[in-house]
């Protein structure tokens, strides 16, 4: 698969990519979905998480997204190499284009999170500008699907501009 050279070739990853390399150091940086027995329960992340991502979300896409980034659960446009969704535990993040933003936040988005443990996490500061924690529902589908189509590779022009 040519994303797995992707991945860790663009800048865009680097906060991601330090972030889940430092949860799980000793992990390949790519494997396939698959590659890991009943990934739902052996990953580290709730299952329902998964299954929202990979299942519900992931069907909606125009091509399999699904792979594990350091042994985490995560959406990977297959064409680009963007990582633009995760598994957190119980929670799951998303990246969201810059334009996106005010609508993401308007549709439940948030970028700060509150554990039961009674400490936080402030998505942007881990992960970068672009990422806000999930909300679920057809919003977080539909803005899930532009990010998918603002990740990909863009068309090149032909003739003049």
């Amino acid at each position: 698969m040519e994303t797995n050279n992707l991945i860790g070739s663009l800048s865009l990853n680097d906060m991601v990519l330090k972030y889940l390399r430092s949860i799980r150091p000793h992990t390949a940086v790519f494997a396939l979905w698959n590659s890991v027995p009943d990934a739902h329960l052996n990953c580290g992340c709730h299952p329902d998480i998964v299954e929202w991502l990979w299942v519900t979300v992931g069907k909606t896409l125009p091509k399999d997204c699904r792979c594990l980034i350091h042994r985490c659960p995560a959406l990977v446009h297959p064409e680009s190499g963007v990582i633009f969704a995760i598994a957190m535990g119980m929670e799951h993040g998303l990246r969201v284009p810059q334009i996106l933003h005010t609508d993401a936040i308007a549709a439940g988005a948030t970028t700060i999170h509150n554990w039961s443990a009674g400490d936080s996490t402030d998505i942007r500061l881990e992960l970068g500008d672009e990422w806000f924690f999930g909300f679920g529902g057809p919003a977080e589908i539909a803005l899930i699907g532009l990010a998918y189509a603002a990740y990909g590779p863009k068309e090149k022009k032909h003739g003049r501009d």
